[in-house]
């Protein structure tokens, strides 16, 4: 009597922990998402017998450590008042935001082509800015296509990195 009781919640938690992930992705907000999924995880982790427990931990890591990586990168950039300056023209721009994927959106990003959207120019300008994309990370200008590894290191990230 007790697995398929068992077995019912963890379906429903899976189930929940799904529409979490599909709506901190959608999220303006994701670490606030992410808090909640964790702490739903915990309660399921403690249902489960050794074996299943194991197994669901490995899963766990799998999909959070890569999701939570890339959005806890963009999030520690945008902490520590990192830059993106680009061009809603620029092949290599458009290249460096999908390394991030979504998690583009907590990155501080400068349009500097007064025709994009909401463009900042001047600042591009007073920036010294010579070509696109350029990062600004602890007041120095990194320009080019960076691999997320590469802005771990210019910005000292401490987190998980399996990008």
């Amino acid at each position: 009597m007790q697995l398929p009781r068992f077995s019912l919640l963890l379906s429903i938690r899976t189930t929940t922990i799904t529409l979490l992930v599909a709506a901190a992705s959608c999220s303006a907000k994701p670490p606030q998402a992410r808090v909640m999924l964790s702490e739903l995880y915990k309660p399921s982790l403690a249902l489960a017998t050794s074996s299943e427990s194991s197994a669901l931990k490995e899963q766990e890591a799998e999909t959070l450590d890569t999701i939570d990586s890339q959005t806890a990168l963009a999030v520690h950039l945008q902490e520590i008042g990192a830059k993106m300056y680009g061009a809603y023209w620029c092949p290599y721009c458009k290249k460096q935001k999908q390394v991030f994927g979504k998690a583009f959106e907590e990155i501080n990003y400068i349009e500097c082509d007064p025709k994009g959207e909401n463009p900042q120019p001047q600042l591009c300008r007073s920036a010294g800015i010579a070509g696109f994309p350029t990062w600004e990370i602890k007041d120095k200008l990194h320009p080019g296509l960076h691999s997320l590894e590469e802005l771990a290191d210019l910005s000292d990230y401490q987190g998980n990195r399996d990008f």
